[in-house]
């Protein structure tokens, strides 16, 4: 498809151009929603006594809202990526059981809307630059 994204309706281009920014904040709502809740308290007691995450809690501490996020947004590639943690010697595989089943897949689901969001917008800005005369 070599269309030019700008003769597409306004409409279309609308939607192609905002699909992105909708996904990766529906990933950062998700995310803030997390740190703000009861889920945050379960996040930390199921990593408690990781290192790495141990770490990062100090440093970052859990009193304002964008440390929570923070510590929210690192447990989240801890999640979807366990076993390079785990190989790095940065996570204990026992300590991710703990982890509710509910809160790891919103947790998932939210990194992936990030990513998938991410790698769009990269796409609509790819296509209006390779459409541009």
């Amino acid at each position: 498809m070599t269309e030019d994204p700008r003769t597409w309706m306004p409409g279309v281009q609308l939607v192609f151009l905002s699909t992105p920014f909708l996904l990766m904040l529906s990933a950062m709502a998700m995310n803030a929603c997390v740190a703000l809740s009861r889920d945050f308290d379960l996040l930390i007691e199921a990593i408690q006594g990781n290192p790495w995450f141990e770490r990062q809690k100090n440093l970052w501490g859990t009193a304002s809202f964008k440390s929570r996020c923070y510590l929210v947004w690192s447990a989240c590639g801890v999640v979807i990526w366990p076993k390079l943690h785990v190989r790095r010697g940065h996570l204990d595989a026992d300590k991710m059981d703990n982890l509710p089943r509910g809160l790891r897949r919103r947790m998932i689901i939210a990194i992936w809307l990030g990513f998938t969001g991410f790698a769009l917008m990269f796409l609509a800005i790819g296509a209006y630059k390779l459409g541009k005369n």
